[in-house]
């Protein structure tokens, strides 16, 4: 997963179901830290894995009570409709 989903300081991946998304995150976690990285700034678009985070004590960058839109990879992603896009200034 870390192969296709690393992007210089963005960890960005999808996962199907939450508890997919908790065993990746806890296997790039485990990878990284044996590289000194650690992951921070969680971001998810789940509520269901937001609320699982916080149970267990990891912060997220973006809560559903914020502005709901992230730059990703220079694109904004918008975590209520769940897709991304590109923000064009006019000259």
């Amino acid at each position: 997963m870390l192969d296709n989903a690393l992007y210089v300081d963005d960890l960005c991946y999808g996962a199907k179901t939450v508890q997919e998304a908790l065993s990746l995150y806890a296997g790039a976690v485990s990878i990284l830290k044996d590289a000194s990285f650690h992951l921070r700034k969680l971001c998810t678009n789940s509520r269901e894995l937001q609320a699982l985070w916080i149970q267990n004590g990891l912060s997220n960058e973006v809560g559903f009570e914020h502005d709901c839109k992230l730059k990703v990879l220079g694109l904004v992603w918008n975590l209520d409709e769940d897709c991304v896009g590109l923000m064009l200034r006019l000259c």
